[in-house]
């Protein structure tokens, strides 16, 4: 466990040196054991995330604002926005040689105490005031902790004092000499971790290696004077505060390994940080991206596959209906010619093979010989008008389950691409109105936040609509009949625009465009991708389908490698 108590603690020095007096004015739910509280302080605003994983609890200051990950906040956020916003953090304690932290907020004349307790497999965030526990991040009853239960309404006990540890300095050579003989054939590391407080696994294995002595080396086999003098030189500027962070990095490709507040010799690599919170972003993949809507985007991905694949088999159905000409042909004279010949077919016959034309080749027709005659001739009839209608309906079914299949698809490479809520529930409410997805009552798609984005590149206009909505508005409002209109050819994706204002567009820019149209499509992981290109004029909505769906024509192709949008210059303001 990296986040011992010396890390907690140099990172208690550095929250309280940004933290102390900042207003709490935003508070975000990020995941299910993942909180963010946004602090404002003299013009400046912090990010601070707690996370209660059970793997990696830790605090952390990040540098840029944090997405809000869960649709329905958990109750511990609820209750914070109703109680907290506003408040001023006032104190940041660490109990001695605990891995706890409690922040202190006051609001008027309440005050509330949130304890982060970073610890694996029982890491917890809880809001307590007046030693009650109004909420918490996980609850705990009696049926997972028999001895101390964590849950609103009840008295809040911190995690019991280590009263069988003593501190690891200062201690007498002599008093050292007599635990390593007591601790006897116990492995050295387990066995420090296990007597001394604040000595973690990390810490005693970087014990063992500055004293050139294995991991598993029995502590009664290990001298005093071995040990003492290496206990002292990294133990003590500890406990003085004397921090000195880092990061241990694999050589190879860069990775960190592990970090810490006194150099890692045992690694290869050390790479001094600025401060432990610093170390601890390198080491920590933060949750900040559009991965953090992973969760709520499953369903509606779920939602899409299904429908996909109900899709396929109503195809597949239609297709396997479609016969060909003669064969529609071949079940009406099969039905005229038992009815011709029913008084001469005889009872329980499978077949009957007789001449349509004279002079003609027999046909050979299968009779079903638990009915008579007539019933066949009419069971023929039946299949021959089915048949006919199915190859009547046929190709415009096609048609419209062609259109299905490219908003299915259109809408998984929205879903992708979504970056923010009204984006998620732009997908659910169209999921919702085409009927692939059950809800209570159907709600209007929710007007999103962000429309198609405005570049300008070698001094042209570039427009970049990322969903279905956004594709429909460039068409209806960002574009004129010149313009240059771009997509990917073969799949699903973004719509692009470049403005034509008069000047020959570059054939250099409309490859950097279509690199983009490459890069926001279905397409995106594939080395080479095609884009089409044609005048705006040539680009039509689909009649019934829905909006950002379009045929187009008159279009040349172009393959380019899939490139974000920082191939083009940075946005200008719309």
């Amino acid at each position: 466990m990296n986040l011992d108590h010396f890390s907690l603690s140099a990172l208690a020095d550095v929250f309280r040196a940004q933290l102390l007096g900042s207003r709490l004015q935003r508070i975000l739910a990020i995941d299910t054991w993942s909180i963010a509280l946004e602090l404002y302080h003299q013009g400046s605003r912090h990010h601070l995330l707690l996370s209660a994983e059970q793997q990696q609890p830790r605090a952390l200051l990040l540098p840029d604002s944090l997405r809000r990950g869960l649709q329905q906040p958990q109750p511990l956020v609820q209750y914070m926005r109703r109680h907290l916003l506003g408040a001023r953090l006032q104190e940041i304690d660490q109990p001695a040689w605990e891995r706890l932290l409690c922040f202190r907020f006051t609001d008027r004349e309440r005050e509330y105490s949130l304890w982060v307790e970073p610890m694996p497999r029982r890491a917890n965030v809880l809001l307590v005031q007046g030693g009650i526990i109004r909420e918490c991040l996980r609850r705990v009853g009696s049926a997972q902790n028999r001895y101390r239960q964590l849950f609103p309404g009840r008295a809040y006990q911190p995690p019991p004092p280590q009263s069988q540890k003593i501190p690891p300095w200062p201690i007498d050579r002599t008093d050292l000499a007599a635990w390593l003989s007591q601790a006897g054939d116990r492995p050295l590391v387990r066995a420090l971790s296990d007597r001394f407080l604040a000595i973690s696994p990390l810490l005693a294995r970087e014990l063992c290696h500055r004293a050139s002595l294995p991991e598993r080396t029995a502590a009664g086999d290990v001298a005093a004077a071995i040990l003492h003098p290496v206990l002292a030189e990294l133990v003590s500027p500890l406990i003085a505060k004397q921090w000195q962070p880092g990061v241990a990095v694999q050589p190879a490709d860069g990775a960190v390994l592990a970090y810490s507040v006194y150099p890692l010799t045992q690694y290869e690599n050390w790479q001094p940080c600025a401060d432990i919170n610093e170390a601890m972003k390198r080491y920590y993949d933060a949750p900040r991206g559009i991965e953090v809507y992973d969760e709520a985007k499953r369903p509606l991905q779920q939602a899409i596959q299904k429908a996909q694949q109900a899709l396929a088999q109503r195809r597949s159905a239609v297709e396997s209906g479609i016969i060909s000409e003669s064969e529609l042909k071949q079940l009406q004279q099969s039905g005229e010619l038992i009815l011709a010949y029913q008084y001469q077919i005889g009872a329980g016959q499978t077949q009957w093979a007789a001449p349509y034309d004279p002079g003609g080749q027999d046909l050979v027709i299968a009779l079903d010989p638990t009915i008579t005659p007539l019933q066949n001739a009419q069971s023929y009839f039946r299949r021959y008008q089915k048949a006919k209608r199915a190859r009547a309906a046929g190709p415009g079914r096609l048609k419209k389950l062609s259109v299905e299949k490219a908003l299915l698809d259109q809408l998984t490479i929205d879903l992708q691409l979504a970056e923010n809520w009204p984006e998620i529930d732009e997908v659910r409410a169209t999921l919702q109105s085409a009927g692939y997805l059950k809800s209570a009552q159907k709600q209007p798609i929710p007007p999103a936040k962000r429309g198609p984005r405005r570049f300008v590149s070698e001094g042209y206009v570039i427009w970049l609509g990322r969903n279905m909505r956004q594709n429909a508005t460039l068409l209806n409002r960002h574009s004129h009949a010149d313009d240059l209109w771009l997509h990917v050819r073969g799949g699903s994706g973004a719509h692009l625009i470049i403005r034509d204002d008069g000047r020959k567009i570059p054939e250099s820019l409309v490859k950097k465009t279509a690199s983009v149209a490459a890069y926001y499509s279905s397409l995106r992981h594939e080395s080479s991708v095609p884009v089409d290109v044609t005048e705006r004029r040539y680009v039509r909505p689909i009649k019934g389908a829905q909006p950002g769906l379009v045929r187009y024509r008159n279009e040349r192709t172009i393959r380019v490698q899939p490139r974000d949008e920082s191939i083009l210059e940075a946005p200008s303001p719309s």
